[in-house]
């Protein structure tokens, strides 16, 4: 076996080239923009177009969960005005740049990159198919392999700012990516304390501190939309727990490897632990922190219950423990054991059975979770051989000034930006996510619909509050201000302060007491 890996035709050299090449057509042929991420690029488009960082024209509500990711859209789409296209382009260098430092990082074992790296991420579902679909994925994996190189390759005296830097950087593409990075970055600090530079920690984090300043002055909250949306919703914590889990079995069950990847890196905790406490290996500490940071990310993927769709929230820690286990089993591993892991990953992603299949046969506990290939609807395949329109911002126009809506993907990106839109899962509307769903148990992953309040139609049509109860308008009044007051007047940056103190929390419960019980 090491001659035939070694052979000139296959050096290890050539087998990470041939790997390289080989998942970036994988990374090609799944290539897929999804639904939900039109909703970020309607506000690209609305910010591209003079109107703001915002969905809707008439409030300022913060409908997307990555900012870094949206910014990083707004130049391309302003000189090429093709979204569909930006974003694929955007994805796919995101992603060759990242495996070029993940290879740079660990550069002394090209055999084992190949076999333990690029293959297995190759086969895995969840880092193929979320790198090209519209999301941040293919940012974070970048923005993680990125500290990676500054806490192993990076100067010792730059450390504090650049590593800093990475995760305040990744924090603004997606705020709990955090959870990955707190027990490394709490090791760094007990193993590396004499050296600790505050100014330069503050001045790495500097970029988060000043997202979530502006985002309370612009928006008047710290959070997304999103979090008001899924996570307050006055379900049970053991729905979202019994919904969790069931996430993790769908990944367990269409998407074996990438199961396998985050299993192993956790799997590795005991050994690294065990290395660690005999001391003077400041790599394992390093490691072992990365692996109880992905422990603890998919423990948080749990607690909220996943998303619909299937492996999205695992494309991040799946990325994270390939690195990982590159980095561990890279070098105790023997070039056979590589090559037999890594051919039978790649058996297992291949000749796996239907995705319709093994959800019909092995997953009716989660039959609510979409078929990634339903929420792929845009593929560049399907588009140049005319099976698609890619679609056209704001083409799409209603006669109607207000309306009720329960898709805010392709179909909100074609609206008509003169169009005021409630959103019935409450995704885009800042009053309807913050008042709790209108079923008593969550069936469905990521469903998160409410009832319209009474009157509040009218009152976004018209601002006329009077058809609403009387307890949820003054909490409307007080939050419309916010959303929609002038920007820099004394009265809205004061009610910002006092809404985010609870100050009018009593109003929206008074009106919750009195909605009948949901069934």
């Amino acid at each position: 076996m090491k001659a035939f890996v070694r052979s000139k035709c296959l050096s290890p050299l050539n087998l990470l080239i041939l790997s390289c090449v080989g998942l970036f057509i994988v990374i090609l042929v799944r290539t897929s923009v999804m639904e939900d991420a039109y909703i970020t690029f309607r506000v690209v488009d609305n910010v591209v177009n003079g109107y703001g960082l915002r969905w809707n024209l008439h409030e300022r509500v913060q409908a997307y969960t990555n900012p870094l990711w949206m910014f990083l859209h707004i130049p391309f789409y302003a000189m090429y005005r093709n979204i569909f296209w930006d974003t694929l382009m955007l994805s796919l260098v995101c992603t060759e740049i990242a495996l070029f430092i993940a290879i740079a990082t660990f550069r002394r074992s090209l055999l084992a990159l190949s076999c333990l790296f690029i293959l297995p991420l190759a086969s895995s579902r969840a880092f193929t198919v979320y790198s090209t679909s519209g999301f941040e994925n293919s940012l974070e994996h970048l923005l993680f392999v990125c500290f990676g190189w500054c806490v192993l390759r990076g100067k010792p005296d730059k450390l504090w700012f650049t590593g800093s830097l990475c995760i305040a950087l990744s924090m603004v593409n997606r705020l709990d990516t955090l959870l990955l990075y707190v027990p490394v970055s709490i090791y760094l600090y007990a193993s590396r304390r004499s050296s600790l530079e505050i100014k330069k920690v503050a001045a790495g984090f500097s970029p988060i501190i000043l997202w979530e300043l502006f985002s309370l002055f612009y928006y008047g909250f710290f959070y997304p939309n999103t979090k008001y949306a899924k996570l307050n919703t006055g379900i049970p914590l053991s729905d979202y727990l019994g919904l969790g889990f069931s996430y993790v079995l769908n990944l367990m069950t269409l998407d074996f490897v990438s199961a396998f990847l985050i299993g192993g890196a956790i799997a590795l905790i005991p050994f690294l632990w065990t290395r660690t406490r005999r001391g003077g290996d400041d790599r394992a500490g390093i490691f072992l922190s990365l692996a109880a940071g992905i422990a603890l990310y998919v423990l948080y993927v749990i607690s909220v219950g996943g998303t619909y769709l299937s492996g999205r929230l695992f494309s991040l820690p799946v990325f994270a423990s390939a690195w990982v286990l590159v980095a561990v089993a890279g070098h105790v591993m023997r070039e056979k054991n590589m090559v037999i892991t890594a051919v039978a990953l790649g058996g297992i992603a291949l000749f796996s059975p239907p995705q319709s299949w093994v959800v019909e046969q092995c997953l009716p506990c989660v039959r609510g979770v979409d078929d990634i290939t339903d929420e792929a609807k845009d593929t560049p395949w399907a588009y140049l051989r005319g099976r698609i329109d890619l679609p056209d911002a704001g083409s799409l126009h209603l006669p109607q000034e207000v309306i009720l809506e329960w898709s805010m993907g392709r179909w909100g990106y074609r609206l008509d930006r003169n169009i005021k839109v409630v959103d019935g899962f409450a995704i885009v509307d800042p009053l309807m996510a913050r008042l709790p769903m209108n079923v008593a148990h969550i069936s469905t992953l990521g469903i998160t619909g409410r009832n319209v309040p009474k009157g509040y139609m009218h009152a976004v049509a018209t601002g006329d509050t009077g058809e609403m109860d009387p307890d949820l308008a003054s909490y409307y009044k007080k939050l419309s201000l916010i959303t929609s007051g002038d920007l820099f007047s004394f009265e809205r940056l004061t009610e910002i302060v006092k809404f985010n103190l609870g100050a009018y929390d009593y109003l929206r419960d008074q009106y919750v007491q009195k909605m009948p019980k949901p069934e």
